[in-house]
């Protein structure tokens, strides 16, 4: 909220000031998040600054771009309250992109320190309009216009209606649908049954952590089906990786020669179970028919 202030001209000897109250529209009830510039997609330069939200900062200079992407699970206002950025030398004039909407542009200050300022970040002016998108994956886009020094972006300071959105959302790490499988109705009654979570953390990723048994009274045959995840995926990486492996020589070994079967008879049950325990070559699965 501001007061803008214009001089009119008159004829009369009286000096004649006309204020309007001029107010912007806030989002009151949001979430901030931080959208650091490492994030982004491309082959910009990146520098080490103990100062950025995420330790770094994304260098640009002239005519560069840096898109960060960014994902919602429902209907969204969207504000972004500033850029982060750093400068030492000529000043900068930067475009953003939303989508395919474009918000406006900041000039970064010019200043110089031989260099001691590039750790020192400064905020650009908020943007406007809010923005109300829709969910799934969007763009942010940073622009360098015209001939440029040099300017380097920590981050970019969004403000969303969304309260329950969680950075792993925001980051597009875990996607959210709103159509996922449910199981068809069950003909009968059948006795309560109960989950227990069992799971414990471990820095070991080839380690079963997650546990999560499902106890239930007569039931006598049930089936698990595996889909197709339905968040859309760029990747499908199928070469060994060993990151976080505490055992990783023991790891990557073949599936025909790790397989081990065997057979119990739980008491009250005439029915043996078979359980089956695999050893597989990362990047690979193994489903016992």
């Amino acid at each position: 909220m501001e007061w803008c202030c214009k001089r009119r001209s008159t004829t009369t000897p009286f000096l004649v000031v006309v204020c309007v109250l001029v107010t912007q529209a806030m989002l009151t009830t949001a979430a901030d998040f931080y959208l650091e510039a490492t994030l982004a997609n491309g082959q910009l330069a990146v520098s080490k600054r103990d100062n950025a939200t995420s330790g770094s900062a994304v260098r640009l200079k002239g005519r560069d771009s840096l898109r960060i992407t960014f994902c919602l699970r429902q209907q969204t206002s969207v504000q972004v309250r500033g850029v982060l950025y750093s400068n030492d030398g000529d000043g900068d004039q930067v475009g953003l992109v939303l989508d395919q909407t474009f918000l406006g542009t900041f000039n970064s200050s010019q200043q110089t320190n031989w260099g001691q300022l590039w750790d020192v970040f400064l905020r650009s002016p908020p943007f406007f309009p809010i923005a109300e998108l829709a969910p799934g994956r969007h763009s942010l886009r940073l622009l360098v216009l015209g001939p440029s020094d040099k300017i380097e972006v920590s981050a970019v300071h969004l403000r969303l209606s969304d309260e329950r959105l969680t950075r792993d959302i925001l980051t597009c790490s875990l996607f959210c649908h709103s159509s996922l499988p449910t199981a068809p109705t069950v003909a009968g009654s059948l006795a309560p049954a109960y989950m227990k979570q069992a799971s414990y953390m471990t820095m070991c990723a080839e380690e079963d952590n997650v546990k999560v048994p499902l106890y239930a009274h007569g039931v006598s045959e049930y089936t698990i089906t595996a889909t197709m995840p339905t968040y859309p995926s760029s990747g499908n990486h199928r070469e060994p990786n060993t990151t976080g492996l505490c055992f990783p020589d023991t790891f990557a070994l073949d599936v025909s020669r790790t397989s081990h079967c065997c057979r119990l008879s739980p008491p009250g049950n005439n029915r043996p179970w078979v359980i089956c325990s695999f050893l597989v070559s990362a990047g690979t699965a193994a489903y016992p028919s």
